[in-house]
């Protein structure tokens, strides 16, 4: 007869990820056994009566078993080496990798990206394509969107500096002229004095209120050039909010409204700490084709 073995030890954090890949339908089902063994040990089951549950040879659980004692969970989610497989992937790599995907996200995003864990694990994106297809991980996938207001609501202002990529943004309650001229004092007083500024603005009654238009003339160095609305893409903003709401906002939840504002503020200062300008992939000829060729309505 075989001597009972001790409870297997479980960090704290390698217990959550067990669990998960447990609960989890797109574990691999490979891997969602071998979390099974381990959990099971951990509860102080002998490795006879794990084997018998889960019908599998007590060799099998004791691989496992000496596997994360040794390696801990990077040991249970290691790829082996295969037909067709140029080598191994590291498995403390893949557990990092996985976690991350899991449980955490990137400062200026609700998912992490193939490029952005790549980068923090410095691997390439093909990487972590691999790994996030051998476990099934989805982190970019949403099947369903709905913004719900229960919370309240905020109105985001932005100017980007179309040179730079730096934006200067704010939240307020409403989205009036009022709120308008407050912004355009932000601006005013983040630009350097000697500089001429030129916005780029849509057809939004709140841009052309008398109240705008006397502000505007106590600002000579202020420019507006309206576009049509049925060419808003040509405003790079538009663009810039674009990512925000797929990056930071689609995703999320937030219980208050200060909990949005935060999150919003929060992307646009990690946006300018290494601002990226966006680069038109068309020839200025090419987009004033485009917007001739627009029907005004």
């Amino acid at each position: 007869m075989w001597s009972a073995a001790k409870p297997l030890l479980i960090p704290e954090q390698d217990g959550l990820l067990l669990r998960e890949l447990v609960r989890s339908p797109s574990t691999p089902q490979g891997i969602a056994q071998r979390a099974r063994i381990i959990l099971l040990a951990g509860e102080g089951m002998a490795n006879l009566a794990i084997a018998r549950k889960l019908t599998i040879g007590r060799p099998t659980v004791l691989l496992w078993r000496e596997r994360f004692k040794g390696q801990g969970t990077a040991g249970i989610l290691k790829i082996e080496e295969g037909r067709g497989r140029k080598k191994e992937i590291k498995a403390e790599i893949v557990e990092a990798i996985i976690y991350d995907t899991l449980y955490t996200k990137p400062l200026d995003s609700t998912h992490w990206s193939t490029r952005t864990l790549a980068k923090k694990h410095h691997v390439s994106h093909d990487f972590i394509k691999k790994v996030w297809h051998a476990h099934n991980l989805k982190p970019h996938l949403v099947k369903t969107f709905k913004l719900s207001n229960r919370h309240g609501t905020t109105s985001l202002f932005a100017a980007l500096n179309i040179l730079k990529g730096s934006v200067i943004g704010t939240c307020l309650k409403r989205h009036r002229h009022q709120e308008f001229i407050k912004f355009l004092n932000l601006i005013d007083g983040a630009v350097e004095k000697d500089l001429d500024i030129h916005c780029i603005v849509d057809n939004y009654s709140t841009h052309k209120h008398e109240r705008v238009k006397l502000w505007l003339e106590k600002h000579p160095r202020f420019h507006f050039h309206f576009i049509p609305t049925s060419s808003s893409w040509l405003n790079l903003v538009e663009r810039w909010f674009g990512e925000i709401t797929r990056k930071r906002i689609r995703r999320a939840t937030f219980r208050s409204v200060d909990e949005l504002i935060h999150a919003i503020e929060e992307y646009i200062r990690i946006n300018n700490q290494n601002p990226k300008p966006f680069v038109w992939t068309k020839t200025a000829e090419e987009i004033i084709t485009k917007v001739k060729s627009v029907k005004l309505i």
